[in-house]
């Protein structure tokens, strides 16, 4: 994860960077429902988008 530290702790989960500036939590997203591949696929790419924009995971 590059510069960015995990720390788990009783009800909860915690991301900084390097710098300690917290980087979670990140928007809400809702439960899939999807019933297809294709549609499972466009939820997951989805959550990969909201994690980037959040500074969660870096960009390819």
């Amino acid at each position: 994860m590059g510069d960015k530290k995990i720390t788990t702790f009783k009800g909860g989960l915690r991301v900084t960077n390097k710098d300690g500036a917290q980087l979670l939590p990140v928007p809400l997203i809702p439960d899939s429902e999807a019933t297809t591949i294709a549609a499972l696929k466009e939820d997951f790419n989805e959550l990969l988008a909201v994690l980037k924009a959040a500074g969660v995971m870096e960009e390819a």
